[in-house]
Formats: C-alpha cells, structure tokens, sequence
C-alpha cells in the first residue's frame, strides 16, 4: 500500500513516551485505565493522532453535504488537512487540502457550486478531479509539469448517509474493513436512504477535555440517570446495561434503548426507538424516530477536542416533535461536555489514580480503550521493526 508521504515524524518508542504496554493491558484485563499521563502528554497525543487517526477509515461528513457538482467539504483527520468533492460526473474524490506549491490550503470550509479550488496564497487552481489546473508564471518553469503537481489523493468511501475518508489513497474499501457497519445498521434496522431525512442544523461543542474522555463518556449510559435525568435519561430506559443492548465488533459498536412510556398528562413527544452506531475513531449515528444525528469528534489537543453533530429531520415529520428531540439531544450533549471538562481538570493532579471500570455497566468502554491499545501495539511494533539495525 502506497503511503503518503509525511514530514519527518518519527514513531517515538513506548519508553521515550512513557508507556509501558504489558502494564496497561495487564490494567484494561481487570478493568482499571490507561496511566493518566496519556491524557495530558503532549507527546503521547502527538502519537495518537497518527496511530489511530490517521490511516483508518472515519466518518467525515454527511452525503447531503455533497450531493450536488461542485459541493466541496473540508476537515481534519488526524494531522491531515482534507478536502472531499463531488465531481460533475457525480464521482466523489477526496485531497489533502495542501497546495502542491507551499502547501496553503486550497479550500477553506465548505462550499457550494465549486469550479475550481484556487489556493489563496498564490493562485494555483485546481480541478475537482484534484489536476493542477494553473500554476501563474509558471509556463516556462524548468523542469515543470503540470501533471506532476495535481493535490494528493486520499480515499472516499460512502454508506447510507455519511462519506468516510481515509488518508491512505489506496485503502481497502470501506466495508471491507468495517463490515459491521453493514451488519448492524440491517440487525438494527437503520434507514440508510440520504433522502429520508432533511438538515436542519449543525451543533458544534469545543470541549476542554482529552478525547479520550469524549469517548469514555460517550459509549455509556452508566451516568445517564445522575447527569442526564431531564435530558436523556427522561427519554429512554438506561437503569441497567440490558437496557443499552449494546453490541460491538471490529470498529463498530451499536447500542439500542428502549423508551418508557409517556405519562397520559405529559406534554413530552414519546420515543418509540433509538439506535446508534459508533464506528472507530471518532464517529457517532444516532436515528431515533423523527430524526438523525451525525456526530464526529476531532481530537484538537492533549486536553480538548471537538464534537459536532449535523441534526437531521425526517421529511414529513412534525416541527414541533423535531425541535423538541433536537434541543434534548442539544442538552445531553452540553451536559456531556460539562463532565468531561470537570475531569480533565481534575486528571492533572498527582494525586488523582487511574480509572477503575464497572465490568457491567462500562464494558462499551472498555471495548473502545482495547481499540486504543491494539492501535498504540500496532503503531509501537510496526515502528521497532522499521527501526532494527540489520
């Protein structure tokens, strides 16, 4: 598999990063968490975003976002600037977002009805097929050929709603490498037709905490009844890890809950369902009767990250069902991110130990903190064998 190139950044080994693998898999074996360190350390951040961000394929962005010629979407993956487009012949591709000539963005945010992607530092443009399209006074360069300098390709895949990306330009396609997707949004029954649902606005939470953290939080519902109990918790049944139903495999995990029933004077919509999908790293599903939920966290420091969540409604459905399930949604995800900032803050003292999990309640957990450490092994060995002397 063809790599793209990368500055010089050389996989540190685990000592230099202050980890020591037998230990932390010895820890997650009786449900207790990684050193605390690895959600502060600088170096060791630096070291994630390559070994499980990078490489891998994520959610991106959602396929109404780019369902027109000319639509153009931009993020991060990892430390990568990326860029995915939709070409007139209806064929999504995918870039980094560098200027072959020095490596300016030639895309800021998205947009709509794009011709060409035009560094702003320079000038050079682009086609949407990623070909070097100008390059000004640079007709008689020596030694210059247009077609030698189009953008860096990375890979575009597409399931149901949502566009995945991978850095890496020649990956295996996307359900080959995450066929639970595939498995569980059919055992779940998840709608994967993009025109059942509609945009109606997009939640964007920058949080003061590790990313970590994000995803620690997230998987379970062992605090729903003390952090949510007017938001979340008031609309599904979380009492008990059956209640969940959570189910998980390779990349992907999937939970269900089950709706109480509204009480005859409650001015509450009731909820008849709602299913998830996690696909690692970073990515979050959530389809619960009148709407959709598109959620991607960016790690963005050692101590914070990004959460955003593109709500969707049913076409059809009542505007007043949908207002109401977004605005919960809106709450949980607020008093989410008000917790994992409380712990942060509290993870920089010595005095705080490493984590100790509930078996039961935070198996979800502990399955993401096994993704995280099967990635630094992967990352760790794979650097100590290029690096042998032979």
């Amino acid at each position: 598999m063809r790599k793209i190139p990368s500055a010089a950044h050389e996989v540190p080994s685990a000592s230099a990063l202050g980890l020591d693998l037998v230990e932390i898999q010895e820890s997650l074996k009786h449900c207790r968490g990684f050193p605390l360190r690895a959600y502060v350390s600088p170096e060791i951040f630096e070291f994630e975003l390559r070994a499980i961000f990078e490489g891998t394929w994520q959610y991106f962005a959602p396929l109404s976002l780019l369902a027109h010629p000319g639509d153009v979407v931009t993020g991060i993956v990892g430390t990568t600037p990326v860029l995915v487009t939709r070409r007139a012949d209806g064929v999504l591709n995918g870039f980094v977002n560098a200027c072959r000539h020095r490596g300016y963005s030639v895309a800021r945010g998205d947009a709509r009805g794009c011709a060409r992607l035009v560094c702003g530092y320079h000038g050079w443009s682009y086609r949407l097929d990623g070909s070097l399209a100008a390059a000004p006074d640079f007709e008689d360069e020596p030694n210059f050929d247009a077609r030698n300098y189009g953008l860096i390709p990375v890979s575009v895949d597409v399931w149901g709603p949502t566009v995945f990306v991978n850095t890496q330009p020649d990956a295996a396609p996307l359900h080959e490498c995450m066929p639970e997707i595939r498995r569980f949004s059919q055992e779940r029954g998840f709608i994967e037709d993009p025109q059942h649902y509609e945009l109606v606005e997009l939640y964007t939470k920058d949080q003061a905490a590790n990313w970590k953290l994000w995803y620690d939080n997230g998987v379970e519902c062992y605090h729903c009844a003390v952090i949510h109990p007017r938001s979340f918790f008031l609309a599904f049944r979380t009492t008990t890890a059956e209640k969940q139903d959570s189910r998980r495999s390779g990349k992907v995990m999937s939970s269900n809950f089950e709706a109480p029933p509204v009480a005859a004077n409650s001015d509450r919509p009731e909820a008849t369902y709602c299913r998830s999908l996690w696909p690692f790293p970073g990515g979050q599903l959530v389809q619960q009767d009148d709407v959709m939920v598109l959620g991607r966290m960016i790690p963005t420091g050692p101590e914070s990250c990004r959460f955003s969540a593109h709500m969707f409604a049913e076409r059809g459905a009542d505007p007043k069902r949908v207002a109401y399930w977004i605005d919960l949604y809106k709450r949980t995800y607020d008093e989410d991110a008000a917790a994992v900032e409380i712990q942060q803050r509290n993870l920089r003292s010595a005095h705080v130990p490493p984590f100790r999990y509930s078996s039961k309640r935070e198996a979800p957990v502990m399955y993401i903190n096994q993704l995280i450490y099967d990635a630094y092994r992967a990352s760790l060995e794979s650097s100590s064998t290029r690096t042998e002397p032979r």
